[in-house]
């Protein structure tokens, strides 16, 4: 099975930011506070609309709630300096349980990965399609591993697509 990818360059100046920025930044935390305008403005450029940031302290598994081509979007971003980052299985299983939960509900998001390389100012925003796959994989764990993805309850997720939905009376 195929997927499509998405994919341009951006202008780290533009930001104000420099890889040094980032060499600095003291911990993941910060540093993925850098990367969060950068990522707005390419999630702007590929035509996702109303993007919000759900409360992180929530544990959510996805870091941005936007619509594109009138569909809800969950967005993982996944950051580096000089390659291209993966979920873990856990959050891939955690996101499949908010997939599944939303569907029971009659709403079926659209998941993207969005992938930004710094070093070499480039992104790459895999699709459904690539959920699809891993999905695939997942159920086969979550299978055999019951407890993998359910550490943590997916209601917190739940809840923060349900204030998006509440701020835009959509979806």
């Amino acid at each position: 099975m195929k997927y499509e990818i998405m994919g341009g360059h951006f202008d780290l100046e533009e930001h104000g930011l420099t890889i040094r920025d980032f060499e600095d930044a003291k911990d993941n935390r910060e540093r993925e506070r850098l990367f969060i305008p950068i990522a707005e403005r390419i999630l702007a450029s590929e035509h996702f609309q109303q993007v919000n940031r759900p409360d992180k302290s929530q544990s959510v598994p996805f870091d941005f709630i936007a619509t594109r081509d009138q569909k809800l979007a969950l967005i993982e971003m996944k950051a580096a300096e000089d390659d291209s980052n993966y979920s873990s299985v856990v959050q891939f299983a955690r996101l499949l349980g908010v997939s599944k939960k939303l569907e029971e509900k009659k709403t079926t998001p659209s998941l993207f990965l969005l992938q930004i390389n710094l070093k070499y100012r480039v992104y790459q925003i895999l699709t459904q399609q690539f959920y699809e796959l891993v999905f695939r994989g997942a159920k086969e764990i979550i299978e055999k591993k019951p407890e993998i993805g359910r550490k943590q309850t997916i209601k917190p997720s739940l809840k923060a697509i349900e204030d998006y939905r509440d701020k835009y009376n959509k979806l």
